[in-house]
């Protein structure tokens, strides 16, 4: 039997009952190309960007390391996002149920830590309307949310994390009401709901779907690179000229360095011993079983 820790209406996100607290949260390579041109069905109109979304859940190991490599290099790169749109949804393997009251419960794979992060970035990305400084805030928390301690300080790494990535106070605000209110709620069931929605049904995250459609073979290429592959996947006018085959770029290679820089003010925040859990280059490989399965127990528990 899986141990699971729950998080309901009652302790959502700031948890009171273990007196954690987010009050005053507001004061603070491997090529695409082939795998591409196998999958055209994939692809969509010339003049419409390539769709796709990310079902994950925080504080999976192998989650962490797609945001942190192939996720974040590409959103580092020159006109990705005139290319594609990023859907990222964070559930994952957690389970829902309702409630008599009518509201709903979650129980997380990797315990109550993982509900709660789920719900801030939840929040994040429906209150933040930048893609690239919700990334990057979605980021920022994907490297420093090891910590499965449901006592932990959730605002000390939310507030940094708002504050690295020059989140407006008006928007922190919002994410704030969210996360510790009825609409985190919310937005969990509606995460619940698209995840369970996935046909065929996911069996690991992270999952990854393009144009509506998922495989192993774009999932590997993609968790490789997911900026190679919507070069490869793209046909419209706005190709980046950093696609391979554009003119030349100077695009730093990938290393555990440079994942300690993030742009934008993020820089110098992450520790350490954070990017233990990368490997150099991104590499992904359902092989090697860098996923977190649905049925796995949780590698840490406090209960």
């Amino acid at each position: 039997m899986i141990s699971r820790s729950c998080i309901s209406i009652k302790n959502l996100v700031v948890a009171t009952a273990f007196g954690v607290s987010i009050a005053g949260f507001g004061g603070l390579p491997v090529e695409a190309d082939a795998v591409a041109s196998e999958l055209t069905a994939v692809v969509v109109g010339a003049d419409e960007k390539v769709m796709v979304e990310l079902y994950y859940e925080a504080q999976c190991p192998g989650c962490r390391e797609m945001v942190t490599t192939s996720f974040y290099k590409a959103f580092q790169t020159e006109g990705f996002l005139d290319m594609a749109e990023v859907a990222f949804v964070p559930y994952g393997n957690a389970q829902e149920t309702k409630t008599a009251s009518g509201s709903y419960e979650f129980e997380c794979q990797h315990g109550l830590s993982e509900c709660v992060y789920n719900t801030i970035e939840a929040c994040a990305l429906a209150k933040i309307d930048d893609p690239m400084m919700a990334f990057q805030f979605i980021d920022c928390i994907e490297r420093s949310d090891e910590s499965r301690d449901p006592q932990q300080d959730y605002y000390k790494v939310a507030i940094a994390c708002c504050e690295l990535t020059k989140i407006p106070d008006t928007t922190v605000a919002m994410m704030e009401e969210c996360a510790t209110g009825l609409e985190g709620i919310q937005l969990n069931h509606e995460a619940a709901a698209k995840t369970d929605a996935l046909d065929p049904p996911h069996k690991f995250v992270p999952y990854v779907v393009v144009n509506d459609v998922h495989s192993d073979d774009v999932q590997n290429a993609i968790s490789d690179s997911l900026f190679d592959y919507v070069c490869g996947a793209y046909l419209g006018a706005n190709k980046s000229p950093a696609c391979p085959g554009e003119k030349e770029t100077t695009r730093t290679a990938a290393n555990n360095s440079m994942f300690l820089r993030a742009s934008a003010g993020v820089s110098g925040y992450f520790p350490l011993e954070a990017t233990s859990l990368l490997r150099s280059g991104g590499h992904f490989s359902l092989e090697e079983k860098n996923v977190c399965y649905r049925g796995d127990e949780p590698t840490a528990t406090y209960y």
